[in-house]
C-alpha cells in the first residue's frame, strides 16, 4: 500500500515537532530546578516562564507542521502563529477547567476537547478558500486530541496492568511517536479530504 505524500510528509512533521516541541519544553522547564534550589521560587519562575514556553513549544509544533502542509498549500506562512495562538488559548482554557474541576480523567477529556476546538478554530482561520469545508477542521482537531489522549491513557493502565515499568524518557518519546504518528496520519486524511479538487 502506497501512502499519499502528503500525508506522509504531514505525519513526519508531527512527529518530528511533537518531539522538538517537548524537548524544549522539557529542557526549558529542567533549568529553573537545575538553576534554584528553593522550591517557592522554582514554583513562582515556573508560573511566570510557562505561558511563554507553551507560546514557544507549540510555534515549533506548527513550524512543523506547515513544513508537511506548505506542499498541499504553498502560501499558508500563518500557520506556525495560529497553532501557537490556539494550543495557548486552548491550553489555559483547558488548563483551568482541569485545575478547577479536581482533575478527573473525564474532566481532562473534556479540557484536551475544548483545547483542540480552540486549535481548530484559530486554525481554520487560516485555511485558504481553497478548502470547501474548513470548519470541519474544528471537530476534527478536537476528536484527534480526544483520541491521543485516550491512547496514552489506555496505554498507561496497559502498562500499569502488566507491571511494565513506564517512567522512562525512551518509554515516553516511544508513546509520543506513536501518537503523534496516529494523529499525523488521520488529521493527513482530513485536511487531504477537504481541499477542492
Amino acid at each position: 500500500m502506497r501512502i499519499n505524500p502528503f500525508i506522509k510528509r504531514w505525519t513526519i512533521a508531527n512527529v518530528i515537532g511533537s518531539c522538538l516541541a517537548y524537548l524544549f519544553v522539557a529542557l526549558t522547564s529542567s533549568l529553573i530546578p537545575a538553576l534554584f534550589a528553593d522550591k517557592w521560587t522554582q514554583m513562582f519562575l515556573l508560573m511566570i516562564i510557562s505561558p511563554f514556553v507553551l507560546i514557544i513549544g507549540s510555534y515549533i509544533l506548527g513550524k512543523a507542521q506547515w513544513w508537511g502542509l506548505k506542499e498541499l498549500i504553498p502560501n499558508i506562512k500563518t500557520w506556525g502563529c495560529a497553532t501557537s495562538l490556539g494550543y495557548s488559548a486552548g491550553g489555559a482554557i483547558g488548563f483551568g477547567i482541569f485545575y478547577f474541576n479536581q482533575g478527573s480523567a473525564f474532566v481532562a477529556l473534556i479540557a484536551i476537547i475544548l483545547t483542540g476546538a480552540f486549535i481548530g478554530m484559530v486554525q481554520t482561520c487560516v485555511l485558504p478558500n481553497k478548502f470547501k469545508k474548513s470548519f470541519l477542521w474544528i471537530p476534527t482537531q478536537s476528536l484527534l486530541l480526544a483520541l491521543s489522549f485516550i491512547e496514552i491513557f489506555y496505554f498507561i493502565r496497559i502498562a500499569n496492568f502488566y507491571h511494565i515499568y513506564i517512567n522512562g524518557i525512551l518509554t515516553f518519546f516511544i508513546l509520543l511517536i506513536f501518537v503523534t504518528a496516529v494523529y499525523g496520519l488521520l488529521s493527513g486524511l482530513v485536511l487531504r479530504s477537504l481541499v477542492r479538487t
